[in-house]
């Protein structure tokens, strides 16, 4: 039996404090071809465009903003054959930030090569996915 097989709780890593989600993952998709590229920014230069309830991560008094180009292969809900996956490239542009005590990313744009998928995603969540 592998691991896959074996592994019951949907959540690998759970976050500190008990603040994982309490219900399991609906979508399945792959990331391919990746790239994280990062730059140091001063942190008053991001804090106007971030949310007011969050902190800014810091490393060395500099906040970061990552720009992250991929390929999403095998998209789709969990569960389903293969034949009715997508694949599309992605670009993400973050920067790292605490709510709650929490780490996470803050998304200032997500670009995705499938209408289908912006429209869907931007639509049902409150990312902006363009």
């Amino acid at each position: 039996m592998t691991n896959r097989a074996r592994r019951t709780d949907p959540f690998r890593w759970p976050l500190p404090g008990g603040s994982s989600p309490t219900v399991p993952h609906v979508a399945a998709m792959t990331w391919r071809d990746g790239l994280f590229a990062h730059w140091p920014v001063d942190p008053d230069a991001l804090r106007p465009r971030v949310p007011d309830a969050v902190t800014l991560e810091t490393r060395d008094g500099d906040a970061w903003l990552g720009v992250l180009p991929f390929v999403l292969t095998n998209v789709g809900l969990r569960g389903t054959p293969s034949a009715t996956r997508l694949a599309f490239p992605e670009l993400a542009v973050r920067t790292y930030v605490r709510y709650r005590g929490d780490p996470g990313p803050c998304f200032f744009s997500i670009d995705v090569g499938s209408r289908l998928v912006a429209a869907t995603v931007g639509r049902t969540t409150r990312l902006p996915v363009y």
